[in-house]
């Protein structure tokens, strides 16, 4: 009888151990242990996931906003987000500015040379350091005028002279609180971080004028509410400072040298960091949180941020988070991201109105399958993932990954000499940031060279026709949709052109192949003198539509003939609608794409039931042939 009682009693504890474990994982992947095969919830608890195919539609839309600011109302499509080295506002006609209120005032800037851009740059360790910031922000200020490293906070994770931009260092009891905590005392800034301290010193110089001795610098201490004025020493002269404001911009000192020192003696100061900047030109700060993903930012208290906006005003927020998303070497479903990031995003851009946001996607990332390393099998996955949260959230979005030349390339860069990278394969060096830095500048420069551009008419349906008591109706041509049919342009040589995506593909044609030979085909292609590879499963299926229909379908053992649903200028394609990617599962599986219902498929290399073509892919911004 015992003995019963002892294994309900361990049944039932058992049961809820595991119940609370799944529910946990459910709800906070990250916090999964890595064991998702024991979850008891998984088939019940199912995240909402944007639809990408609902999504890739022409449909006039707004750009991505500031209030009070004229944005333009055009046709926009998701795929666009393949374009490499492009920021890009998802619309299909691609003169029009992605970021047209930013661009508008650096514009008056570059004219006038009054006022401050201020830009925002939220981010994990791939911008840690300055790391690639401080390539943006030397060539932001060297054209539009500037000086300074910007927002520094108090502490850093980092030993001193990591980061080359500045020397800080910091004395006495600091306490911090950041997002790593349950609860803080006072509402966390941008960079996730508070302090207090009782009797602390910080002392800052600005590295990022060099020698120059003639351009000033504005200090300002950056911090909370105090209920009464306090006292502080800068540069060892003590004074009373008031910070009656949620957040306050408390001038240090305005000269041409390039460091100063703080000390604080008072607890009840929420300290945030201390800036250094122009009096007019562009601002670029650098707030980097080591391990995120980018959900933390959901604890950012919203009058809080208002209260920033209005004391700092930020006309661009820049979000760079992915790699530790993609944290275990298997992950491809980034559904819980997604639904935890469309809960945050809208929240930012309420609380920021004045502003505009810029998603940059996930760079590359590696791990080591078996002995080999190689880039993580999800990252098309999660860049896709972050291109629709943009598009959602009327944001501009930048393809960090397929700039910086796709997968493959961070495994390369490590490898390289001069080296680019870290073994980890996530990081680059100092040398591989700025790489990044100015593939990013020339994007942003691109974009800039579109200011003021206007979106072109847009066809309007045709009236209805009036019938006239003895004149038989003008016939009425209906007005044309534009439609992902309309975006193909074939070549002289045969290939066809995605004007939508800059994508270029060649097909080998009705002829099945192995994936082995697919590989071989595409190496031995040269045509146009072009690099081309096997596409990546989001690349075909950009091509997916299920309006169109190309060469004569696959037919199935019931009769039934299955075409695939793209344009028809993939006539090619014959009797058949799978495509191989140049993914490879394992030794005996690769991936296929199955374009009669739009489905990734698992095939054996050496072929299948099934016949399988060979479509080929390059990039191409400008072909005209």
């Amino acid at each position: 009888m015992n003995y019963n009682k002892n294994v309900v009693v361990f049944t039932i504890v058992t049961t809820i151990i595991l119940l609370a474990y799944s529910l946990l994982a459910a709800f906070f992947p990250s916090y999964s242990l890595g064991l998702d095969n024991i979850n008891i919830v998984s088939d019940v608890l199912k995240p909402a996931q944007i639809d990408s195919t609902k999504l890739a539609d022409t449909t006039a839309m707004p750009a991505p906003g500031v209030a009070g600011v004229d944005q333009p109302i055009a046709p926009r499509d998701i795929n666009l987000y393949l374009k490499n080295k492009v920021i890009t506002a998802f619309y299909t006609d691609n003169s029009l500015c992605a970021l047209p209120a930013l661009m508008s005032k650096l514009e008056q800037l570059k004219k006038t040379g009054k006022g401050k851009v201020r830009i925002a740059w939220l981010g994990d360790s791939f911008i840690e350091g300055d790391q690639l910031t401080k390539t943006v922000r030397q060539r932001l200020q060297a054209y539009f005028g500037g000086n300074g490293v910007g927002f520094v906070p108090i502490t850093s994770v980092t030993v001193d002279g990591f980061r080359s931009t500045v020397s800080q260092k910091w004395s006495g009891d600091w306490v911090e609180e950041n997002f790593k905590n349950k609860e803080t005392s006072a509402p966390l800034f941008l960079s996730g971080r508070v302090y207090h301290t009782g009797s602390g010193t910080f002392t800052l110089k600005d590295f990022t004028l060099g020698k120059d001795s003639t351009q000033r610098l504005e200090k300002s201490l950056i911090c909370g509410r105090v209920a009464s004025p306090f006292s502080i020493t800068v540069n060892g002269a003590a004074r009373q400072v008031a910070a009656p404001a949620r957040l306050n911009r408390i001038l240090l000192d305005s000269s041409t040298a390039h460091n100063i020192e703080l000390a604080i003696a008072n607890n009840a100061v929420p300290v945030y960091g201390v800036s250094m900047e122009p009096k007019n030109g562009v601002v670029v700060d650098n707030f980097s949180f080591r391990g995120i993903s980018g959900e933390e930012l959901g604890r950012l208290d919203t009058g809080f941020l208002q209260a920033i906006q209005q004391a700092n005003n930020y006309d661009l927020v820049v979000l760079e988070y992915g790699v530790n998303v993609l944290y275990r070497p298997d992950n491809t479903d980034f559904k819980w991201h997604q639904r935890n990031m469309m809960k945050i995003l809208p929240k930012l851009r309420a609380a920021m109105p004045n502003a505009e946001f810029l998603v940059i996607s996930t760079s590359d990332r590696g791990f080591r399958y078996g002995d080999v390393a190689k880039t993580a099998v999800g990252v098309d996955n999660l860049v896709k993932t972050q291109a629709e949260l943009a598009y959602s959230n009327s944001m501009a979005f930048f393809n960090m990954f397929a700039s910086m030349g796709g997968a493959g390339t961070i495994v390369r860069w490590a490898d390289s000499t001069p080296v680019l990278a870290g073994h980890d394969y996530v990081h680059p060096n100092g040398r591989g940031a700025e790489i990044l830095g100015n593939i990013f500048f020339d994007a942003f420069m691109q974009d800039y060279g579109k200011v003021g551009n206007k979106p072109k008419p847009m066809a309007s349906p045709a009236p209805a026709a009036v019938a006239q008591p003895t004149v038989a109706p003008a016939a009425v041509v209906p007005t044309v949709a534009t439609t992902p049919a309309q975006g193909y342009k074939t070549t002289s040589y045969g290939s066809v052109i995605d004007k939508r995506t800059g994508l270029e593909w060649m097909v080998a044609g009705d002829r099945d192949m192995s994936w082995t030979q697919a590989l071989r085909w595409a190496d031995s292609l040269k045509v146009d003198k072009a690099t081309w590879k096997l596409p990546t499963a989001n690349e075909l299926m950009t091509l997916y539509d299920t309006t169109a229909t190309a060469g004569q379908g696959y037919t199935h053992t019931d009769g039934k003939v299955y075409p695939a649903h793209i344009n028809k200028a993939f006539g090619k394609i014959g009797h058949s609608a799978w495509v191989w990617t140049g993914y490879e599962i394992d030794s005996a599986k690769a991936l296929t794409v199955n374009l009669s219902i739009g489905k990734r498929v698992k095939t054996e290399k050496k072929g299948a039931a099934y016949p399988v073509r060979v479509f080929v892919v390059r990039k191409t911004e400008q072909s005209s042939k």
